[in-house]
């Protein structure tokens, strides 16, 4: 009787085959899983922003801030706003992983014929530096 020579295992061009078509679909799908996961931390970032404005708004409604004239603009620190309990404190960059700070800035837009509320993360450190004045 004849043996057969088999051999049971795979030989190194398949491994290596199998390698390389294992790398071009990481290739191919990192990029995407990196993409997709900026595009959710952006929009969270967004969402936590919309959330401060709309908290500043309820807070000028209950503690009746004193609206300023149709030129000018005010500004609510977002550390007032979450010491009253109207925002979450801590609340974090889901980009940087840093707490957001700063204030939001309220002024009269003539074209929507009402007061408009816009989140900035640096008027901290413009007010501080003109108390300093």
């Amino acid at each position: 009787m004849m043996k057969k020579n088999v051999n049971l295992g795979f030989t190194l061009v398949e491994l290596i085959g199998v390698l390389i078509i294992l790398a071009v679909i990481s290739l191919i799908t990192f990029p995407v899983i990196q993409n997709a996961i900026k595009n959710s931390q952006e929009k969270s970032l967004a969402n936590s922003i919309k959330s401060i404005e709309e908290a500043a708004y309820r807070y000028s409604i209950e503690n009746d801030i004193g609206y300023p004239n149709q030129s000018a603009k005010g500004h609510l620190m977002l550390s007032e706003i979450q010491s009253k309990g109207f925002l979450d404190k801590n609340i974090v960059n889901p980009i940087t992983d840093e707490e957001l700070k700063g204030c939001v800035w309220y002024y009269y837009d003539e074209n929507y014929n009402q007061y408009i509320f816009e989140y900035d993360s640096v008027c901290q450190i413009i007010i501080e530096e003109k108390a300093k004045e």
